[in-house]
């Protein structure tokens, strides 16, 4: 039976703690969801890099 090795990376994601989008990370180690930035910045896209070590995403402005 093959099974998936566990990750010790956090992991990245666009999702919602309000009602605008948000670059949030999912700490492994605490199990925990929270912003990775400030909490008025609006991200869409995040895009990992190939090798995974960065994410590139769009910083949207709606107030303009």
């Amino acid at each position: 039976m093959l099974t998936e090795p566990e990750s010790s990376h956090n992991f990245v994601f666009e999702g919602y703690l309000s009602s605008t989008p948000e670059l949030l990370v999912l700490d492994k180690g605490l199990n925990e969801v929270s912003r990775l930035l400030s909490d008025e910045t609006t991200i869409v896209d995040p895009t990992p890099s190939p090798d995974g070590t960065r994410v590139a995403f769009v910083i949207a402005d709606y107030e303009q």
